[in-house]
């Protein structure tokens, strides 16, 4: 069953520093230089525009396009649903708490998040309508932040991130 757990070295830190770097591995990074720094990985999916996702555990999924690292999703519940978590095995990837660059970190609130983006968070599609997903734009970088359902809303906490390169 190994080669479903993956053999995981963890991230080598639990910063994500937008268009910089994802858990201290440089954005561009090869495939290989990020396998070496991180471990292998749980799975590997190929999606239909060519990227490649690498898997880490039940909450991580780490982009590349080209062979170059890209992008990352995280999220506070695991990303696969049904039967296929009862088989994969914990990863140190799921016990990270990430946090920004900027000082946003994972179960913030939409109120301190909106503290430190001001106008740079701009609801989905544009509409207060979509406040639970937000997003904003650095390095090169669109970053978004889907938040858990609260009432009052402010008080609904950072459920998972993307960052990708534009």
């Amino acid at each position: 069953m190994d080669w479903i757990r993956g053999a995981g070295l963890g991230p080598p830190n639990r910063t994500i520093a937008p268009g910089k770097s994802i858990y201290g591995v440089p954005m561009g990074a090869s495939k290989e230089r990020f396998i070496r720094r991180c471990g292998r990985p749980t799975g590997e999916l190929q999606l239909a525009n060519g990227e490649l996702l690498l898997i880490y555990g039940v909450k991580h999924a780490f982009f590349f396009r080209d062979d170059r690292l890209v992008g990352v999703c995280v999220w506070t519940s695991p990303i696969l649903l049904g039967p296929i978590n009862w088989v994969l095995a914990p990863s140190r990837f799921d016990e990270v708490s990430w946090r920004l660059s900027n000082g946003i970190t994972n179960y913030m609130t939409l109120k301190d998040v909106k503290a430190i983006l001001k106008e740079r968070l701009v609801p989905y599609g544009g509409s207060p309508d979509h406040w639970d997903r937000q997003y904003f734009r650095e390095n090169g970088m669109r970053v978004e932040l889907q938040f858990g359902i609260c009432f009052p809303k402010e008080e609904s906490p950072v459920a998972a991130i993307l960052a990708k390169a534009e």
